[in-house]
């Protein structure tokens, strides 16, 4: 069980055990991603985990096995009484809402139906196909058997296994599953269906004289590879028939399914890009409730409703399948959780700084005052410990060890207090430093709390405060945007600009003086150092607003040149949607471009909620990038990494010139940094502590660590690159160098 299922469970217990007016639970994370992927990894299996409970028991009350259409009414049916889904007379959101349950459902039977938690894989759900028994026991397929020399049981058995696999292969006639489908495009956002790289590519299989052929629209599945590699279905038919299995007895067998009805050749990929190809008709199924077990002697491999001593199904495996008492008298965790409704359900929200303020209040006033809270957990940053108001908590949950006893202090500190009794949970990771602290737990829950640092020699942080100094000195009345700067084109409005510096450059003597008495004892701030950053300071704004109206002046140019094209595809039509909105932001939105915030961004004034020296990845056509330290971007957001922000999963593709964050007027081309030996946090390797962990990263000078040279470039791109949330169950991190690529 990986970290995010283990404390996703955790998260159950602890909910299920809290007073029913209580019933909500923090979760804290380290980083912006961990707490991206805990929330995406707890909405993809709850959302999961509620399909199978509720296909479980609607199937459960039934004596006969019900076809797919019946299967999506009664889970809506069910949905609606058990408030998961609110009453509504619309025609059109009544068929939205089954149209996404079609797609969980065939996520769960066709898409990803090997998941460890499918209720096919475990055996609580049989799939069948309707009146086939009866066709198999038919004089006709006897005579086929014989004319082919097949065994009239074995042929009956690896019929439906030859199904099975075509099925798991995404080879079933469904809309959705005929058709080419892109990320977020009408079909996918219908049927609520994650597109990735093997999800989207409709895939049908052929006859055994016909070849596999693959394009970027479809895929046609051999059936017979006369040379190579066998296929799944040619080594299924083998394990099976042994000699007697021929490219002309599966042909065979192949067109006895077509006639009939159980396959289906269908037309597949786009519309001006298809193939042809067998898909199992989704008329053909039904569902049915597991009320006896096998199992494989070798591999596990899980049936029910089946005679016992066949082989097994699973392509190579020479065992057979013997009876079994069942996942849920064996106790499986997963089983259980599928037919028992033992605790409350999860309803997951990502709080972090990547989340836009709105977001981010609606969770938390969702999370407060709503009795049950919805959401009822929030996957957290450390930014949660102090300073936002979530009301009163009874249990908090951490999904790693803190960095030291004060992170775990305020963590803790969320809870018991009005009872004074609450319960802290936190899970320990296979890593030496959460392993240290498992065995030694009093070091970190009641260990001494250093007082805060700071590097009174830290010149960078020293010079935004000066500058900060000036424009208070500069009495300066800030809108609340760029407006009155920068033309919708991005030119400098001169007659404004010249106000603003005239002011900065007046009000800069009388600031460096007080910067001088402030800071005379401190031997590196030289007053030779203050008066080049007085004298400096009117250019840096100048050229930060122009910087700006750069940025500007490429979202225009983008939307200009998309809107002259008479007809846009789907993702050109994002695009154009989101330059739209990216110019809007950069000039005229009362937070992001407010002035102080844009100045802070390029690294001259102190900023909390903004990195002084900023990197960021553009999601998408989003406008609103994630931001975060320039150092830590370039191993977080590189080319080739995958990020988790704002409930999706996304692979960063390159670097965006033209977003915030990119290599600008005060941007070096190269930089040094060191990585901490603690947390492995990117640092300048001229500070004495850690920036996260507060770990000593070498002496005064940063000697004794490798340091490390990249490219200064701070402003990344990615998209979307979604995958089953319960197939990750670990965030993925990888440590690489990607030079040389642009976006």
């Amino acid at each position: 069980m990986g970290n995010s299922s283990a404390l996703a469970h955790v998260s159950r217990v602890l909910m299920r055990d809290l007073p029913e007016t209580e019933q909500k639970l923090l979760v804290f994370c380290d980083s912006r991603q961990d707490a991206a992927h805990q929330a995406r990894f707890i909405e993809g299996v709850e959302g999961y985990l509620r399909l199978r409970r509720v296909v479980y028991a609607v199937l459960m009350e039934e004596e006969d096995a019900h076809d797919f259409e019946w299967l999506v009414n009664a889970v809506y049916e069910a949905y609606l009484s058990e408030g998961v889904l609110f009453p509504t007379r619309k025609k059109d959101e009544q068929r939205r809402r089954k149209s996404q349950i079609e797609g969980q459902l065939l996520n769960e039977f066709s898409i990803a139906p090997r998941v460890r938690a499918g209720i096919e894989r475990l055996g609580l759900v049989k799939v069948r196909y309707a009146g086939i028994e009866e066709e198999m026991a038919s004089e006709e397929f006897k005579r086929l058997c014989a004319e082919q020399n097949l065994l009239p049981d074995m042929a009956a058995y690896s019929v439906v296994v030859l199904l099975n696999e075509m099925r798991h292969r995404m080879a079933l006639s469904h809309e959705a599953l005929r058709t080419r489908m892109y990320p977020n495009d009408k079909l996918a956002r219908l049927y609520q269906i994650k597109v990735n790289r093997q999800v989207g590519i409709p895939v049908a299989f052929l006859l055994p004289e016909q070849k596999t052929a693959t394009t970027g629209a479809f895929k046609l599945v051999s059936t017979w590879n006369a040379k190579g590699n066998q296929t799944s279905i040619q080594r299924l038919w083998r394990q099976f028939h042994a000699e007697y299995a021929t490219p002309d007895s599966l042909d065979a067998l192949l067109r006895w399914l077509q006639d009939k009805q159980y396959l289906v050749w269908s037309r597949v990929g786009k519309k001006d890009e298809g193939g042809e190809g067998f898909q199992v008709n989704l008329d053909m199924i039904e569902f049915e409730v597991g009320d006896s077990f096998l199992r494989c002697t070798v591999c596990d491999k899980v049936a029910s409703n089946e005679s016992p001593g066949r082989p097994c199904s699973r392509a190579g495996c020479a065992g057979s399948m013997q009876p079994w008492d069942g996942p849920i008298a064996e106790g499986n965790l997963n089983a259980l959780m599928a037919v028992e409704n033992y605790a409350p359900a999860l309803y997951a929200a990502e709080h972090s700084a990547a989340v836009s303020d709105d977001k981010r209040d609606k969770a938390e006033q969702g999370f407060m005052e709503k009795v049950p809270a919805r959401p009822n957990l929030l996957a957290c940053t450390p930014t949660l410990e102090l300073g936002v108001n979530i009301g009163d908590l009874e249990a908090v949950a951490m999904r790693n060890i803190p960095p030291n006893p004060a992170h775990y202090a305020q963590r803790s500190g969320r809870t018991g207090r009005v009872s004074r009794m609450g319960i802290v949970v936190g899970f320990s990771r296979n890593t030496p430093y959460d392993g240290y602290f498992f065995d030694h737990p009093s070091e970190v829950i009641a260990g001494s709390i250093p007082p805060p640092r700071f590097n009174i020699q830290n010149l960078e942080a020293i010079g935004r405060h000066v500058r900060s100094l000036i424009l208070e000195r500069a009495e300066i009345d800030f809108a609340s945007n760029l407006v009155r700067f920068l033309t919708e084109r991005g030119k400098i409005v001169d007659a404004q600009v010249r106000e603003l510096l005239s002011k900065i450059t007046s009000a800069a003597s009388a600031a460096i003086k007080v910067a001088k008495r402030l800071w005379s004892d401190v031997p590196l701030v030289t007053d030779g150092f203050l008066d080049d950053i007085g004298q400096r300071f009117s250019t840096e704004v100048r050229d930060t607003l122009e910087e700006r109206g750069a940025l500007l002046a490429e979202a225009v140019t983008q939307i200009e040149a998309l809107g002259t094209k008479v007809e846009l595809s789907p993702a050109e039509d994002r695009a154009h949607r989101g330059y739209r909105e990216l110019a809007v932001k950069l000039r005229k939105d009362n937070r992001y471009a407010y002035l102080p915030r844009v100045l802070a961004e390029a690294g001259l004034l102190p900023g909390y909620s903004f990195p002084a020296d900023p990197g960021s990845v553009t999601l998408g056509y989003d406008p609103d990038p994630v931001f975060g330290g320039r150092l830590q971007a370039q191993r977080e957001f590189a080319p080739g990494q995958i990020v988790y922000a704002r409930g999706g999963r996304w692979r960063v593709k390159g670097i965006a010139l033209h977003r915030p964050g990119s290599r600008g007027a005060f941007g070096q081309s190269m930089f040094d940094f060191t990585l901490c030996g603690s947390c492995g946090l990117a640092n300048d390797p001229t500070h004495n502590f850690c920036a996260r962990c507060n770990s000593p990263i070498g002496d005064d000078s940063g000697a004794g660590l490798k340091t490390f040279t990249a490219w200064d470039a701070g402003a990344f791109q990615a998209w979307e690159a979604e995958v089953a949330a319960e197939s990750e169950e670990e965030r993925l991190r990888s440590l690489f160098d990607r030079p040389g690529l642009l976006e």
